[in-house]
């Protein structure tokens, strides 16, 4: 939540100041060739905040919008024999001591199965 709140109010606090500052200048009598230039470049600033601020709620809307888990029942053995296909090189490669490589699987074990029945309400 910090992280969103940052990413917000680092957009809209210039673009707010800056379209406060547009609104006075339009409103005056004359516009000089200076306050002019500063429009340019208020505007431009607008622009690239709030381009900045609709790309950053694009990512998030799709972070958000991350599908739910599919659940399903498993037998363990199936799920455990894949696991192992897959980390096994891993763990060769890395030269894990076989004690602790079994006590990884135990602990990896023991918080799926936690895990899935957290899950289907078990």
């Amino acid at each position: 939540m910090k992280v969103i709140s940052h990413e917000l109010l680092n957009s809209i606090t210039p673009i707010r100041s800056l379209s406060q500052n547009l609104q006075d200048l339009v409103q005056q009598e004359t516009i000089s060739a200076e306050d002019l230039d500063d429009m340019k470049s208020s505007i431009t600033t607008i622009l690239r905040r709030s381009d900045h601020l609709q790309q950053f709620v694009e990512s998030y809307r799709k972070l958000a919008m991350f599908p739910s888990p599919k659940k399903q029942i498993m037998e363990l053995s199936k799920w455990i024999d894949n696991s192992c296909q897959i980390m096994n090189p891993l763990f060769k490669k890395e030269h894990i001591d076989p004690k602790r490589r079994s006590r990884n699987w135990l602990n990896l074990i023991s918080k799926h199965c936690r895990g899935s029945r957290r899950l289907l309400g078990v």
